[in-house]
């Protein structure tokens, strides 16, 4: 074979070749194209939903110890101004060691004083209560009680009280799921395309292996597509005000 006859078979081979890349681009290039965008819509969806749902709770423990003998009293503690934790009155509510209320009253007033009516052990044992705090929780706080129990006031030295380390829990706040059950434009609330559908569905479980029974909230602008529809199932909390927690899954689905 001559020089020049192998010359054209290269040049030939190489055109042949550069065909088949120039097909592959552009058959295969509209696809990345398409799921890069559902990625993207499934990211903007779950990031205003989390925007719009979630909360946070700030949980510091209360430690009470007194020579005073067992028994229920009146606390007292009074701060003079220096209450060391911001936020409206109605924000802040103290709990038990196991998670029940108990009767209190803060007052952010000119000396910003907290009252409380709590079952305690004495002769110095450190008790632990838990002083909740979350914006807008407007919490039904128990009254203090009115009747002639003794009080002990930090003042006098009849106890000593310290915070301990703020504790911050995020979840998804179940009274805004309600309120997004009469939302009317899902795709403004969650700076969504209008040109695009979305669902959620929150289902009650702990395992990515639940059933449409399950599922206790929906959120749609329309029926899936079920030809181009991408998903994405991620476990998450709902975040009661008391600070009980309950596990869900939340399903997002674009198109």
């Amino acid at each position: 074979m001559s020089k020049g006859a192998s010359h054209i078979d290269w040049a030939i081979s190489m055109g042949i070749f550069i065909i088949y890349i120039m097909s592959l681009l552009i058959f295969v290039q509209p696809g990345l194209e398409e799921t890069s965008d559902r990625t993207i819509l499934l990211t903007i969806l779950e990031s205003g939903f989390k925007d719009y749902t979630y909360h946070d709770l700030e949980k510091t423990p209360l430690f009470i110890n007194t020579s005073s003998s067992d028994g229920n009293y009146k606390f007292q503690i009074i701060f003079n101004n220096n209450f060391p934790f911001t936020g409206n009155e109605e924000d802040f509510t103290l709990t038990d060691k196991d998670n029940s209320q108990v009767p209190f009253d803060l007052n952010l007033n000119a000396n910003s004083n907290m009252n409380f009516d709590v079952a305690i052990k004495g002769n110095n044992f450190k008790n632990l209560f838990w002083l909740l705090y979350m914006q807008d929780a407007n919490y039904d706080n128990l009254p203090v009680s009115q009747d002639q129990r003794i009080i002990l006031q930090e003042s006098n030295n009849q106890f000593n009280y310290k915070f301990g380390t703020v504790e911050t829990i995020s979840g998804i706040n179940q009274e805004k799921l309600d309120l997004l059950k009469q939302e009317t434009d899902l795709r403004k609330r969650f700076n969504y395309p209008e040109t695009n559908g979305l669902m959620i569905n929150v289902i009650d479980s702990a395992s990515f292996n639940y059933q449409e029974s399950d599922i206790i909230y929906i959120f749609k602008t329309s029926d899936p597509d079920e030809e181009n529809i991408f998903v994405k199932d991620i476990k998450d909390t709902i975040l009661l005000k008391d600070g009980t927690k309950k596990e869900v899954v939340i399903n997002f689905r674009v198109w």
